[in-house]
């Protein structure tokens, strides 16, 4: 036993698979339902950095990659923030590759190189909220949104593959294959049926890479590859998982799956005679594509001690760099004999070997100052990377000075380079950032470089110059980087006077607004340029979002005829009169409502109506049940009024306990009815099914076996119609178009097959995408909702409710937070379509994401 109590027992965002490094290691991770490490006692392991291993934010969060001793012992936590990594793979240089899956319908996998000690953003890292929580300055592309890339201190992606289930992946440093996937990440993707390979090339400290194609299961929607390794001979084994759907815990074959071998043409399989006895076998061994022989090499070698360095000097003395980095990890791992080794691997011409030299020096705990000082001016910036990372945990003087040394050499817009120096100033930033300045003199705050390193840097002193860099900026794009690093600055006086001087100085309405949020509720009377900034913000945004914004933050009861007239300027149910609604609602106007709606305009009536439940305050409960109840409003408003209660669930509760009570008004049972049993939520069609059964007849044909449905034709114009017009469109987006609440379903054909799409419709408990479980909220207040989870900091829990709605509770009010055992996406469709029409639904659902 070396690790207990993870969390995310039987999960695949649990733990996954451990891999030996060609340093001696172990490198493993674990997903987002794990929870912390412990060990094989149960106690929390405080690792290297001294840090608890939780995902506490302190600084863990998330899933999280590490490195430990083939013991246990020794853990190092190398990067986090990470949704669900799957695995983790090694190349001999000691850099570290994996795939990262999205929130399901988003686009956005990714594949990570992982900078060690990098966060990687998955949640707001100082908060933990959701990637979709507003902020300043974020991405238009949500695949790029989703991972906080316009957050200072965020690794950035090496590639974003789009929609996905990312799964086993390797480094292929063999030599059987053509020379395109030498020396490059392969990777399996259950969801679109591939097997990819990532050539990649540097870049700047960094890389870029593209996508090539192995193996394809175009012809078969049932070839989930889960994991790719090198055979002994330099072939690729793949094992197929085979299944008609991927995710959510659903298994639809539990009895078959598959191996393939990937080779070139007319190449049988062979291994060859491996010969571990002896170190001139080992060492010859050492150079195979496997990781087992690998493994098994190393072991020999290094029990060897010093009577292996003479193979190991010839391994060295090769022209494949790989092949002598495998060498030099095994010779500064003698003991007494690493660091000669390492400061010979210092002095190499390979770039890469350098960068292994630093990362050997690191395990070592050489003099990093010496090591650092030595390469500070490399040619190379990768290897000048290594050596910011390496300054990460180092609180001397010395080491400001040279992080000053490194800082000066980043090159505008090297997003690689610029989160290294971030690393490698977080345990003295003050410090770095005054010795950078002091060496790069004034004029240089004015470059490309210099605002980068300014806008990472998270300093006090800084923030002045991010003012200046804001008011300067040309337009709000530009802007919004700037406003958003002062998210990241620390509080306090310097920052509250920054966030003054932008409201005050009028660098753009953004800027300002983004200063009032921040400073909060400030009082208006203390000062008169406060007040007089704050007036013209209102004047030049009078009729939109901020100036509602405004006028709620500072409670501007005098503006409320501004409010009553956005809410009076149509009927539609925009976002913009519901939010001008609310405040007024929240201001105690819901009379005022009321009196409108009783006034004989109907359709005004109903556009006020159908506000009500983008609101969900009490007042909007208050009009909602006044309407359903007043027997003087014509029955089309009162009706307006129950459908308004739609996704509202206080609203729906209130439906709910006019039939428990039979206090339905009269007429209206046919119409309650069939609201009640439609609800999105289980107890409330509970309910509805216990004292206002369906009218005999209702439910329609018997549906036949699955089987049979998965072999009828389908008509897919005709299923995307009854998707348009049915139910679906309420909970799922496709191209844009629908409701943002269940997963977006435009790459939907290319993960399920068709059997895991009938089953996914007819039983969509059976298998619940993560990240959307179903939870009840309840409210000190009495207030409630269902939905799931979409940020949860530490003050505030944000639940997105059937219809869209994101409703944010403050912790502080909080009664009860319950997961449900149900999904949000009620069963029982088969009521509402024929055998046809659902065969005709899944034939439309196949085209989503299918490849041309």
């Amino acid at each position: 036993m070396m690790f207990t109590k993870t969390g995310g027992k039987q999960h695949d965002h649990g733990i996954h698979a451990f891999h030996f490094g060609a340093d001696g290691k172990l490198y493993f991770n674990f997903g987002n339902a794990a929870k912390q490490l412990c060990d094989k006692d149960g106690n929390i392991i405080t690792d290297k950095a001294g840090n608890e291993v939780r995902a506490n934010r302190q600084p863990y969060q998330e899933g999280m990659v590490f490195r430990c001793d083939l013991d246990g012992s020794n853990v190092e936590t190398l990067g986090w923030n990470f949704r669900n990594n799957w695995e983790v793979a090694s190349d001999s240089f000691g850099a570290l590759w994996q795939s990262d899956n999205d929130d399901d319908g988003n686009r956005g996998v990714r594949i990570n190189y992982v900078m060690e000690f990098g966060n990687f953003g998955y949640k707001d890292e100082l908060t933990g909220a959701g990637w979709n929580q507003q902020r300043v300055g974020w991405e238009e592309e949500i695949p790029l949104r989703h991972w906080h890339l316009n957050d200072p201190g965020v690794v950035p992606n090496l590639l974003q593959t789009g929609a996905g289930s990312p799964t086993g992946i390797i480094v292929y440093e063999g030599d059987l294959l053509p020379e395109v996937f030498r020396g490059q990440v392969i990777h399996c993707d259950a969801g679109p049926n591939v097997v990819r390979a990532y050539p990649a090339k540097k870049s700047g400290a960094g890389y870029e890479a593209e996508t090539v194609d192995i193996l394809k299961g175009d012809g078969d929607r049932w070839f989930r590859p889960s994991d790719v390794v090198a055979a002994p001979d330099g072939s690729l084994i793949v094992a197929d998982w085979y299944d008609p759907g991927v995710g959510g815990h659903g298994m639809g074959d539990l009895d078959r799956g598959r191996l393939f071998r990937v080779a070139p043409p007319a190449v049988p399989y062979r291994v060859p005679k491996l010969d571990f006895s002896t170190v001139e076998g080992a060492a010859q061994a050492l150079g195979n594509a496997n990781l087992e022989a690998r493994y098994l090499a190393w072991q020999k070698l290094h029990a060897a001690g010093e009577t292996a360095i003479p193979a190991l000097k010839k391994l060295w003395e090769s022209d494949n760099p790989r092949l002598r980095a495998r060498a030099f990890w095994l010779l500064a791992k003698i003991p007494g004999k690493g660091a000669d080794f390492v400061n010979l691997a210092l002095k190499d011409s390979d770039a890469d070997l350098r960068v292994a030299a630093v990362r050997a020096a690191r395990q070592l705990g050489m003099d990093l100052h010496a090591v650092v000082a030595g390469l500070a001016a490399d040619p190379a910036p990768e290897v000048r990377r290594e050596c910011a990372i390496a300054l990460a945990h180092d609180t001397t003087p010395e080491a400001a000075a040279l992080w000053a040394k490194l800082a000066a050499q980043h090159a505008a817009g090297d997003r690689w380079y610029l989160e290294a120096l971030g690393i490698g100033m977080r345990a003295q930033p003050e410090a770095c950032f005054k010795a950078w300045r002091a060496a790069v003199g004034e004029a240089a705050l004015q470059s490309g470089a210099g605002k980068d390193i300014v806008w990472r840097s998270r300093v006090p002193e800084a923030m002045p110059l991010l003012v200046a860099y804001a008011k300067a900026a040309p337009d709000a794009a530009a802007r919004g980087r700037y406003l958003r690093a002062f998210d990241f600055m620390p509080d306090g006086d310097a920052r509250r006077a920054a966030l003054i001087d932008l409201l005050v100085a009028g660098a753009g309405q953004d800027a300002s607004q983004y200063a009032m949020q921040k400073l909060g509720k400030i009082d208006l009377h203390s000062s008169p340029e406060l007040k007089a900034a704050v007036a013209k913000q209102i004047d030049a945004t009078r009729g939109t979002a901020p100036y509602v914004e405004t006028v709620a933050l500072f409670d501007l009861k005098d503006e409320t005829a501004g409010l009553e007239k956005i809410v009076e300027a149509s009927n539609e149910a925009s976002d913009l009169r519901a939010a001008a609604a609310k405040v007024l609602l929240d201001w105690g106007k819901a009379g005022d409502f009321l009196a409108k709606i009783r006034a004989g305009d109907a359709e005004r009536a109903k556009g006020l109506l159908a506000l009500m439940p983008k609101i969900q305050n009490g007042g909007a409960l208050e009009v909602l049940k006044a309407a359903v109840l007043d027997a003087k409003l014509p029955n089309e408003i009162r009706h307006a009024a129950i459908e308004s209660c739609r996704d509202f669930r206080n609203a729906e509760v209130f439906l709910a306990n006019l039939a428990i009570r039979q206090q339905i008004p009269e007429g209206f049972t046919p119409a309650l009815t069939h609201f009640l049993h439609a609800s999105r939520d289980g107890q409330i069609r509970e309910a509805a099914a216990k004292h206002l059964p369906l009218p005999e007849g209702a439910g329609g044909e018997k549906l036949p076996p699955l089987a049979e449905l998965a072999k009828r034709k389908g008509n897919a114009d005709s299923g995307k119609a009854m998707f348009a017009k049915g139910t679906c469109i309420t909970c799922h987006r496709v191209a844009g178009q629908g409701i943002e609440f269940g997963p977006d379903l435009s790459e939907i054909g290319g993960k399920l097959a068709r059997e895991d799409m009938f089953r996914a419709i007819l039983d969509p408990g059976a298998a619940i995408s993560h990240g959307f479980a179903t939870v009840e909220v309840n409210a000190k207040n009495g207030d409630s909702a269902v939905g799931y989870v979409v940020s949860d900091t530490d003050d505030t829990l944000s639940i997105k409710i059937p219809g869209g709605l994101v409703r944010d509770f403050k912790k502080a009010d909080l009664k009860s937070h319950n997961e449900l055992p149900i999904s949000l996406m009620p069963a029982g469709l088969e009521k509402i379509l024929t055998a046809q029409e659902l065969v005709d639904l899944v034939a439309y659902l196949e085209t989503l994401g299918r490849q041309k």
